[in-house]
This record gives C-alpha cells, structure tokens and sequence, in this order.
C-alpha cells in the first residue's frame, strides 16, 4: 500500500486508520487529520519519513523508524514545520525529530547494549550512559532487569541495570524505552554461560581420544546415534546457526552439496539440545538417514545482530566432542584454534561412509559466507 496515496483520498479533519504492519515512507502531512497507526511501522532509508506541514494533526500509536543514517537529513524521522504543533500520543522514533521543542536536541545512547556472558546463579549490576537533552523516564521489558532509578536527567546519566541470577543457558533479549514525548529504544541482548567451554570435569569413556588435524574417527558401530557436541567461549552474546548439508550417490563425483532435509525423516536430526557445557548437540540417526546420503557437512555461522558481534573475533576454545549415546561419556575431542577472527562461518566437520562404516572428518576450516 502506498501510505502517501491512502492520504491524499482522505478529507481534511479525517483518520486514516493504518492495519498492523510495515509502511515506506516519506509521508507528506498536508491537512488536519489522525494518522492512527495501531503500532504499524512508517520506514525508510532516507528522511525524513513524515513531514507535517499543517495544523490540527494527530500521530498515534505509529513507529517512525530510519534505517540509515548516513548524513544528518538522512536521519531525520519526523520534521514538524514551524508553528504546526502536532498532537503526540504514543509514537516511537528511531532517527531524529526536528521541530519540536528541546526534543531536536542532542539524545546520545546506544542502539544496541550488549550484555556479553553471565555466570550462572549470579547478581550482575551493568551501568549503560544516556545523554538526554530533557528529563524522561526509562523502563525495561526484560522481567529479569530491574533499573535502579528510572528517572533520566538532562544531561549525563550513569544508569544502573540490575540482573538477577539466572539459569545456565539463558538466552537474555529485549529492549529499554526512553520515554518522553515520545519513545526511543535500546536493544538488550545477553547469554548466561557457565563458560565451560572446555570443561576439565567432563566424563571421557575408557578409549578417549584427542585428535589432532587430518585424524579421522569411526563412530560406534554398537548404536545407531551419534550426537556430537559443539562449543566455544565467548565474552559477548554469540547469536548463531548450524547449517547441515550432504551429498548423494547422485552428485557426489561432481563434489555437490545440497540440503538433506528431504532425505531425512523426521526427528533425525535434533539441533540446539543443550547440556551443561555444549552450546548444542546434533543428534544423527544414522540408520534412518537415506542410503542415497553418502557425506553430510556441518557449518557453524555467526548471525548478525544490530551493534553487535558478526564474526569470530571474540570466541576463543571453539571445540567439537563426540558423546556416548550409552554413557553420556565423552568419546572425542577436537580443538579449532586455526580459524580466522573476520571470518562468521567454519566448516566443523564431516561425517561420510567409508566401506559401510560412518567416520567423522573434523575441519576447522572457516570462511566468509
């Protein structure tokens, strides 16, 4: 729908009542009315998104967002023309307004705050900078946050987030509201880690074994199972995603890969079953994996997030492990220190046929994807 065109069909004095959703701007405010928005989104790359150049103009329950910001008019979210004094009623901005009163001034805070790794168990007090050029308010929607004052003054503020203890695993995502005439928001993100990326406490079964670059390492021919663990260490939040592909009878001289899902019956697979030291364990099911799979490759890549880490530069100790289906033991272990710190994806390894009998290929071998 093109939101400026919904506009001009509507009378001076009317709504225009906008669907739950995402607009592209810009918007052009030419005559009184009430753009209710039931907190849909107005967007664009370059501002400013809405322009009000008339009186008696009502904004309610719409996010006006930039989505880039690479020159001061380009950031502009919402410009007011002189003397138009629209009415406000909750309206959040991503980007800057300009032309109303001591709110244009300078707001100076991060987009996105970064947590990084939690101890367990633990109480954590993070203290994150705000620079407001009015007093306002700050609230949290994370139940595990606590602000000690929510009031922000003008100027500098230290503000002190409390976090309460946590379980092992748990993954800490929300935002932080800035209120005032209208609201700003700040992406939280965090992961509560025991940090045991190699644990030295860990069980080994009776025939452990380290491997070392090229070795290779047959699976239990006893059990149909095979669950290998995968992890690493990391002072930041890590958002990630393992990628699984093989090849078949029908490529495998031309050394194509492809997706195995369609090969694979249900539950064969099972990604993100974490234990107490692993970020995840994949569960392979060997016997129901199809004879037309003869090589399955498991890719580790690092998701982008906004202000956030996109790459290996900040994980350390990056391991795979084998576990007994039986036991729980550990069967091997596999240390990756050879990967390069620009790069967000790694091969971790491969797992192929070799005489009838499933062995694993550790890789270790990262790119840029």
């Amino acid at each position: 729908m093109n939101i400026q065109n919904e506009f001009d069909n509507i009378n001076p004095g009317d709504s225009l009542n906008l669907t739950p959703g995402e607009y592209k701007g810009p918007l052009k405010i030419t005559k009184p009315c009430i753009i209710q928005g039931k907190n849909c989104v107005i967007w664009g790359q370059n501002g400013p998104i809405v322009e009000i150049l008339s009186k008696g103009v009502t904004l309610k329950d719409i996010q006006l967002e930039i989505t880039s910001n690479e020159n001061e008019l380009d950031s502009i979210a919402l410009l007011v023309h002189r003397g138009m004094n629209p009415v406000i009623e909750n309206v959040g901005i991503v980007g800057k307004v300009v032309g109303i009163q001591k709110e244009e001034d300078t707001w100076d805070f991060p987009k996105t705050f970064n947590l990084g790794s939690l101890t367990p168990n633990c109480k954590y007090e993070k203290e994150l900078r705000i620079i407001s050029p009015i007093e306002c308010k700050i609230k949290s929607d994370i139940s595990s946050i606590t602000i000690k004052t929510e009031k922000i003054n003008r100027g500098f503020n230290d503000i002190l987030l409390l976090i309460e203890p946590l379980p092992p695993n748990t993954i800490i995502s929300g935002k932080l509201y800035l209120i005032s005439r209208f609201t700003r928001r700040i992406n939280i993100y965090g992961m509560v880690s025991d940090n045991l990326a190699i644990s030295e406490d860990r069980k080994k079964s009776d025939d452990w074994i380290e491997l070392i670059e090229g070795q290779r390492y047959e699976l239990s021919t006893t059990t149909n199972n095979a669950f290998i663990g995968v992890g690493w260490h990391s002072n930041e939040f890590i958002k990630y995603q393992i990628q699984i592909s093989g090849v078949t009878n029908e490529n495998l001289n031309k050394n194509k890969e492809g997706d195995i899902s369609s090969l694979l019956k249900k539950g064969d697979i099972t990604q993100n079953k974490q234990n107490y030291i692993d970020k995840a364990v994949l569960c392979f099911n060997l016997s129901e994996i199809e004879k037309a799979c003869e090589k399955i490759k498991v890719v580790l890549k690092i998701d982008p997030i906004v202000g956030g880490i996109n790459n290996f530069s900040q994980i350390d100790k990056l391991y795979i492990r084998g576990i007994s289906s039986k036991s729980e033991n550990e069967t091997f272990f596999y240390k990756m220190d050879q990967f390069s710190p620009l790069d967000n994806a790694i091969t971790l390894f491969e797992i192929y046929k070799y005489k009838k009998n499933w062995k694993i290929n550790p890789i270790g071998r990262s790119f840029r994807q």
